[in-house]
């Protein structure tokens, strides 16, 4: 029982691999008992190194998706359709509210008052301006904002 755990454990031996070139003849004919237990070993070993790592990974990629509030923020950023400059005016607005989550500026219209900004501001008020009202869909909102129109047409019916 040793010898198998002493040749595994002896990978730099030479001799070890010197008989692989003779073949299966006479004595290596035969796979002892031994042989057949650290091979099986050695495959086990591996499988459950690469279920370890599969696991781990797959946990990573979960906690990645679900627990980051910058990645939500670009993804409602994209979903909505805006552009870099507005993505930034919204970034700007989320970290002068000091939201620990920039997805709130999504759902809170309240976030968009400008009667709380400073007056450095400046042109970023009228882009505000446009992008509350193609998230919220008020009157404000451009003609082409498809938004508004499905909301217009479900208050016609």
């Amino acid at each position: 029982m040793m010898t198998w755990l002493f040749n595994a454990t002896l990978w730099a031996d030479i001799n070890l691999f010197r008989g692989m070139g003779s073949g299966f003849r006479g004595k290596r004919a035969q796979l002892s008992s031994s042989d057949a237990l650290a091979w099986l070993g050695i495959a086990v070993a591996v499988v459950a190194a690469f279920a370890i790592l599969q696991r781990f990974l797959s946990r990573q990629d979960r906690r990645r998706n679900y627990h980051n509030p910058v990645a939500l923020f670009r993804q409602l950023c994209r979903a909505h359709g805006l552009a870099r400059p507005e993505t930034r005016c919204l970034r700007r607005l989320a970290e002068f509210r000091g939201l620990t989550q920039p997805a709130e500026l999504f759902f809170e219209p309240a976030h968009f008052e400008r009667g709380t900004l400073e007056p450095d501001w400046g042109d970023a008020e009228a882009l505000l301006s446009t992008l509350e009202a193609r998230l919220f869909a008020t009157e404000e909102a451009p003609a082409g904002d498809v938004a508004v129109e499905k909301s217009a047409a479900v208050q016609a019916s």
